[in-house]
C-alpha cells in the first residue's frame, strides 16, 4: 500500500511539473485580453479591458495559435510593457497608438509586417528591436515617438514610408538595411537629434521633406543609385556629398546654407561669364543647389520648376542680343525664348499671360547667382 502512495505522489508531482511548465512555455494570459477569429484559422488580439501594467500575450487561445495584434487592439490604453506573443507575425493599424505609459516592447514571434500608425504617439517608448524578417513599415508605424533613441531596420525593408519616424525628436541613430530602395516623404521629418545617416546603395530616391530640420544632421552621402530627390528634402545647413548625377531632383532639394560636394567633379571649377546683351552675369558653376542656373559642360541646366523650365532639365542656348534661346534636350518640353532686362537686373520669360523673372546683384543677393522671383 505504502508502494501505491508513493506512486501517487510521483504522479501529483510530475503532473505539477507539466503544469509549471506549461505556464512557462507561454500558455498564461493576462487577464483582460480579447480575441477574435481571423479567417485563416487563428486568433487576433482583439482588445483589452484590464488594467495591468505589463501584458503577456500567450502563444494560443483555445489551442489555436495567436498571430495577429489587431487594429487598435491596446490604442489608448495605460500599458507599459508588452511580452510574449510566440506566434505572432502581423500587427495591424494603430495597435498601440497613442499608448503614452509603453516603454518596453519584446514580442517573441516573427514579426512580417507593421501596420500605419501602429506605435505612433508611443511617447515614453525608448528602444525596440524589430525582428529578422520584418518586410514592411507602415507610414506613421513610430511617428511621435519621441522617446525613441535608436533603431535597427533589419535587411527585406525596402521602403521607409511617409511619417514613419516623423517628430522622434530623440532619435540619435537608425541602421538602415541594404535593401532599402525609397526613403518617403516626412520620413524622418524633425528628428532634431539625428546625427548620422548612412544610406544604403540600392536606394533609389528620397521623398520630399524626408530629412527636414534634421538640425544635428551634419553631413550625408547621397549615393549614385538615386535618380530622384523631393523638395526640401534637405534644408539644414548639412554638408552633402552627391555621387551621382542631380538630373531629375527638385529643384530646391537642399537648402541654400548646405554645402554640396561633387564626387565626380571638381570643386575648385571656376565661375563663368555670360553676357546678355551689355551686361556679364556671373553663374556659379560649382553648386548645383536650389534655385541656381548654372553651367555644365557647355549645356545650360535649371534647376527650378517653373512654367515650361522644368527641374533638372538640361538646355542649349543661343545667346541673340539681349535674348537667351534655350532648347530642351529632352522630348515633351517647350523652347523657351528668354530676354535680358537691364534696367531690372533680370532675365524675363513668357508662358501664356505670366511673366516669369530671374533677377541678381540687390542690396540683399550677390551677383554670383541667378535668383528666381
Amino acid at each position: 500500500m505504502k508502494k501505491y502512495g508513493i506512486l501517487f505522489s510521483l504522479i501529483i508531482i510530475g503532473v505539477l511539473s507539466l503544469l509549471s511548465l506549461s505556464a512557462c512555455s507561454g500558455n498564461k494570459m493576462t487577464e483582460g485580453l480579447e480575441f477574435a477569429a481571423l479567417e485563416d484559422g487563428t486568433y487576433a488580439v482583439s482588445g483589452y479591458t484590464g488594467d495591468a501594467a505589463k501584458i503577456y500575450i500567450p502563444a494560443e487561445y483555445n489551442n489555436i495559435e495567436v498571430t495577429t495584434i489587431g487594429e487598435e487592439a491596446f490604442a489608448e490604453t495605460q500599458i507599459q510593457s508588452i511580452s510574449g506573443g510566440k506566434n505572432i507575425i502581423s500587427i495591424e493599424e494603430k495597435a498601440f497608438m497613442s499608448c503614452y505609459m509603453l516603454k518596453s516592447f519584446d514580442i517573441d514571434g516573427d514579426i512580417t509586417v507593421i501596420y500605419n500608425n501602429a506605435f505612433c504617439e508611443c511617447t515614453n517608448l525608448e528602444e525596440i528591436s524589430l525582428p529578422e524578417n520584418l518586410e514592411h513599415l507602415g507610414y506613421g508605424a513610430f511617428k511621435d515617438c519621441e522617446s525613441l533613441k535608436s533603431i535597427i531596420i533589419p535587411d527585406g525593408v525596402e521602403e521607409i514610408d511617409d511619417y514613419t519616424f516623423k517628430n522622434c525628436s530623440s532619435l540619435e541613430s537608425i541602421s538602415l538595411p541594404e535593401s532599402l530602395t525609397y526613403i518617403s516623404y516626412d520620413a524622418f521629418f524633425k528628428c532634431e537629434n539625428l546625427k548620422e545617416v548612412e544610406l544604403p546603395k540600392a536606394l533609389k530616391g528620397i521623398g520630399r521633406d524626408a530629412f527636414k530640420y534634421c538640425n544635428s544632421l551634419s553631413k550625408i552621402i547621397i549615393p549614385s543609385t538615386v535618380t530622384t530627390v523631393g523638395e526640401d528634402a534637405f534644408n539644414t545647413n548639412i554638408t552633402i556629398t552627391v555621387e551621382g548625377s542631380t538630373a531629375g531632383w527638385s529643384g530646391s532639394w537642399c537648402n541654400s546654407m548646405a554645402e554640396v560636394v561633387y564626387a565626380n567633379k571638381s570643386t575648385s571649377t571656376p565661375n563663368v561669364s555670360i553676357k546678355f546683351g551689355t551686361y556679364n552675369v556671373i553663374i556659379n558653376n560649382q553648386y548645383e543647389a536650389m534655385q541656381y542656373l548654372y553651367i555644365n559642360n557647355g549645356e545650360l541646366e535649371w534647376l527650378r520648376e517653373s512654367g515650361a523650365l522644368l527641374i533638372g532639365t538640361k538646355y542649349s542656348y543661343e545667346i541673340d542680343g539681349n535674348v537667351l534661346h534655350c532648347t530642351p534636350k529632352q522630348s515633351g518640353y517647350v523652347n523657351v525664348d528668354m530676354i535680358y532686362d537691364e534696367s531690372s537686373e533680370s532675365i524675363k520669360w513668357n508662358l501664356g499671360s505670366v511673366t516669369y523673372e530671374f533677377y541678381w546683384s540687390n542690396s540683399e543677393k550677390t551677383d554670383h547667382y541667378i535668383y528666381y522671383k
